[in-house]
């Protein structure tokens, strides 16, 4: 629920921004009026009619026309109406509608030039004279929806103010339509609210632009007409909106919205996922967008514009003002083309790079996201860049093969994202075939006209009516004029781009379709792999379901033990039990501390002083929070993340490492857990009193009741899922117990993508021959076990064993700093692995010191490359041990679960067996 509020008020932002941008692109010129011989605009004539029907029976004379033309030669944006005058004074300026949300709605205002020099205006649903009013000008917005009301409203309001209208007559109408609007302007700019910039221009100032917006939002809303609009007032309307599109705020002003879109894509963003997160998608967006931009300039589109967006992307705005296929489809591309590019780089220095932590993992997060975040936006689904691409690549008489593809794109979308439990990707992904059947007439149309219609042909205004009239015919009479007017302009566009040439046509596919390939190719493989496995979404959701059946039932369980029942379960068994706590240390710690211990907590040390199990501290060693979280916390971030509330939705808050220093450190497994407790609660993050901080997954409990219970619920469920893996692992031992070498390594898949990129190899590596098995037991003194040479003869190394190859089989090194990075004392203690009929061997643990692993072979390790040196070398960690010449016979040391086997065979079915299990629980 939290996601959908918060993408709700990011879409309210990006509304606001743009809103804002076209507000204070809105420019104000000089005009100047003159009385002509005119008639309606074509379509709006039973508007005009009507009008002056309702005119005529108020008084009204019959009106006379009055063209507007702006002084610098541009475009009038209302350049034709009529004025009609009242014996009592009032005139009224009807002019044809201008938004296309209200297409039946005349442009309409009553004014009256007072006695005392002031000029009374009312307005309906319309405060552009409310905000702009001056001394000269008063004005108010009125609500009533006929003239009629209108007209009653506007005189009631006169007589209200005691001043009587002046006569009417040629120059005030004149005075009234040109002069008036000039003086206002210049006050508006003397006041501030309009910022010049030639003599015959200006535009809003951010504080007006908020003004009218604020304006807009509280004025009378006209109720919705459902009438037909006919394709001529269409045409009209939508000349305005292109009017509307080619206008641009100023370079500061775009660099102002610039920077408060960037600001609330972080806010939003960190709020969302966290600010670190937050800069990288940032960063990514904004390296797209900035590829659209830098096209757009480049390719001559006019008022090009730059945006993020909160919470969704961003948006490079400008307008094609000569549109060829060529450039809108490289336009289109160099968005994610750049960032592929760089992903891909990124992706190169974090596999061979070799820099040091936290440097590596940031660039793993940024590589990822840039390649994620591009390869997405090529995929041929609205609104992506692809279906861009592929809009250009095909000319107008194929136009319906990109509804085909649409519909192909999203059933397949979604399809695979409901398989694999995507929910919301399914419901957007399905969304999009709604747009199928419009798209398919809209595409036939496109085909029908395009010879008719090609680009050159006729003036622009016949060709838009034209559109319009076709799309009458086809998808009948509409009363949503801004969506037919989209899709008309949609249309005009594809027939008014050139087509590309064959050889620009061919290289441009090449580019986009192997791009293309990159993501398809994940989706197909993931597929089938999912296949391959048998891994279903049903398989786990019924495993997960049984999980957390077991769980509830433990925490019943866990609720029914008293304080004392869940120690003693909790307690370490390997090691004596703690006794309990003497009064004075209690009472030492407390002075300490400053304060009484809570009763939770006293109650526990009165108990047991400490549980080694759970890192738990004796009462002695109870101290602040704040050298613990200085020392090990306060290095790698200022704040500590937590969420708020106890579901996935729940918002992240963060608390200052300053204020957790007041918290009391109880102990923790290992100094990147502590574990802390809060003599306080803290309102912002409710109830809780116990926090096992772990950076990736904090733990917040409300009580020490609830950890302790916590704690023996988790202990339980691994010990249980734990003996099922074992049951599990020791009958797959037996199913395995004759199968060859080459039928245990079929238990692992063929190297993907990402291990061939992270191993370097294109495959497994081919066997080792003869001579090499030769040359290493010649080296290394000793004959190879035949059960280890049928693997090597295999694959010389096998990487998802970590077995090294042949060459690379030697001593053991440094066996002191060995033993410390494993965190072990001298000696190693190693359990017995199970026999080959599945039974644990009894009475096998074995103990081997420091001289005796320096006599071991490092047969497995795991690589990872450093430059650290200033030459590009491989850091082994051993993770399995030869010892041919130990005490106890032949061992082979499995340093990752510290178990020795008797041969290198038990190693291998026991590893296969584990794999074996492991997808047959999955599936």
């Amino acid at each position: 629920m939290t996601d959908i509020l918060a993408l709700v008020g990011a879409i309210a932002l990006i509304v606001l921004v743009l809103t804002l941008r076209n507000l204070l692109s809105v420019p104000y010129r000089r005009e100047s009026a003159r009385f002509v011989t005119a008639a309606p605009p074509r379509g709006t004539e039973s508007l005009f009619d009507e009008a002056q029907q309702q005119l005529r029976a108020l008084g009204f004379d019959e009106g006379r026309w009055i063209i507007t033309t702006c002084v610098d030669g541009s475009p009038s944006f209302l350049p034709l109406r009529v004025v009609h005058a009242h014996a009592e004074g009032t005139m009224v300026a009807v002019g044809s509608p201008i938004s296309s949300a209200h297409p039946h709605r005349l442009h309409v205002y009553f004014a009256d030039r007072l006695v005392d020099g002031r000029t009374a205006i009312s307005q309906a649903f319309d405060p552009y004279f409310e905000v702009t009013q001056t001394e000269e000008v008063i004005a108010r917005t009125s609500g009533e929806t006929s003239l009629s009301a209108q007209f009653l409203a506007h005189r009631t309001w006169l007589a209200g103010m005691g001043v009587a209208s002046a006569p009417v007559d040629e120059s005030v109408v004149l005075d009234l339509i040109g002069g008036m609007m000039e003086r206002q302007r210049q006050a508006l700019i003397k006041s501030g609210a309009l910022r010049a910039l030639s003599p015959d221009r200006a535009v809003p100032s951010l504080r007006f632009a908020l003004r009218v917006f604020n304006a807009v939002r509280n004025m009378p809303k006209a109720p919705p007409d459902p009438r037909p609009v006919p394709a001529e007032r269409l045409a009209l309307l939508a000349r305005n909106q292109e009017l509307i599109q080619q206008r641009a705020p100023s370079r500061p002003v775009q660099w102002i919205l610039f920077a408060v879109s960037v600001a609330l894509f972080m806010a939003l963003g960190a709020w969302f996922w966290g600010m670190q997160f937050a800069f990288f998608i940032l960063v990514v967006v904004l390296i797209h967008e900035l590829g659209h931009f830098l096209a757009m300039r480049v390719f001559g589109y006019r008022n090009v514009h730059l945006m993020a967006l909160p919470l969704v992307g961003g948006v490079a705005i400008g307008i094609d003002a000569n549109p060829a296929a060529i450039r809108r489809a490289w336009m289109s591309l160099m968005g994610p083309l750049p960032g592929i590019l760089i992903g891909w780089a990124l992706a190169a220095v974090w596999v061979f790079g070799g820099l040091s932590q936290p440097y590596q993992e940031w660039l793993g997060i940024l590589a990822l996201l840039f390649l994620a975040i591009n390869y997405l936006n090529v995929l041929p689904v609205p609104p992506l860049d692809g279906a861009h691409v592929v809009s250009s690549l095909l000319p107008p008489r194929w136009a319906r093969v990109e509804a085909a593809f649409l519909a192909v794109a999203a059933s397949t979308g979604a399809l695979l994202a409901w398989h694999f439990g995507f929910v919301v990707i399914t419901v957007v992904a399905a969304l999009q075939l709604f747009q199928v059947p419009v798209l398919w007439r809209q595409h036939g149309v496109e085909r029908d006209l395009a010879s008719e219609l090609a680009p050159g042909k006729g003036h622009r205004s016949q060709r838009l009516l034209r559109v319009l009239r076709e799309l009458e015919r086809r998808l009948g009479p509409t009363s949503a004029a801004a969506e037919r007017i989209r899709i008309a302009l949609s249309i005009l566009l594809r027939l008014d781009t050139r087509p590309m040439s064959a050889p620009a046509w061919l290289s441009t596919s090449a580019v986009y379709f192997s791009l293309l390939l990159v993501p398809v190719a994940g989706l197909l493989v993931f597929g089938l792999g999912m296949a391959i496995t048998g891994i279903t979404p049903e398989a786990n959701t019924a495993h997960y379901q049984q999980l957390w059946e077991e769980r509830v039932q433990l925490q019943r369980d866990a609720s029914a033990l008293s304080l004392h029942q869940l120690i003693g379960e909790l307690d370490n068994p390997l090691e004596p039990a703690a006794p309990a706590a003497s009064p004075e240390a209690i009472s030492a710690a407390e002075s300490r501390l400053g304060r009484a211990l809570p009763e939770e907590l006293r109650a526990l040390y009165l108990q047991h002083n400490g549980i080694s199990a759970l890192g738990l501290h004796p009462v002695e060693d109870l101290q602040s929070a704040q050298a613990v979280i200085e020392r090990d916390l306060a290095p790698y971030a200022a704040s500590l993340s937590f969420e708020a509330g106890g579901d996935d939705d729940a918002p992240w808050v963060e608390i200052a490492t300053a204020d957790a220093g007041r918290w009391w450190y109880l102990g923790g497994v290992d100094e990147q857990e502590p574990l802390f407790y809060l003599p306080e609660v803290d309102p912002r993050l409710g109830s809780v009193r116990v926090v096992r901080y772990f950076i990736e997954a904090p733990e917040t409990h409300d009580s020490l009741r609830a950890w302790l219970e916590s704690s023996w619920v988790a202990m339980e469920q691994s010990q249980r899922e734990h003996k099922r893996n074992a049951r599990d692992n020791a009958a797959m031992q037996l199913r395995l117990a004759d199968a060859p070498v080459g039928a245990l390594l079929a238990n692992w898949q063929p190297p993907d993508l990402l291990t061939r990129l992270l191993s370097r190899q294109s495959s497994w590596p081919a066997g080792a021959d003869a001579d090499a098995r030769s040359m290493a037991e010649q080296r290394l003194g000793l004959d190879l076990p035949a059960d280890y040479w049928a693997l090597l003869e295999l694959h010389d190394g096998f990487p998802p064993l970590q077995l090294l190859p042949l060459s690379e089989l030697a001593a053991l090194d440094n066996v002191q700093d060995f033993l410390s990075a494993r965190g072990v004392q001298d000696p190693l203690e190693l359990r017995a692995a199970g026999d080959d009929d599945g039974d644990p061997a009894a009475d096998t643990t074995i103990r081997i010191n420091a001289h005796q692993l320096g006599q071991c072979l490092v047969a497995a390790a795991l690589k990872y490359p450093t430059n650290a040196t200033g030459a590009q070398t491989d850091v082994l960690v051993p993770s399995m041990l030869w010892c041919p010449r130990h005490r106890y016979g032949p061992l082979w040391i499995d340093l990752d679960s510290a178990q020795h086997h008797p041969s290198f065979g038990h190693w291998l079915r026991a590893r296969a067996a584990q794999m074996a299990a492991m997808r047959m629980r999955e599936s």
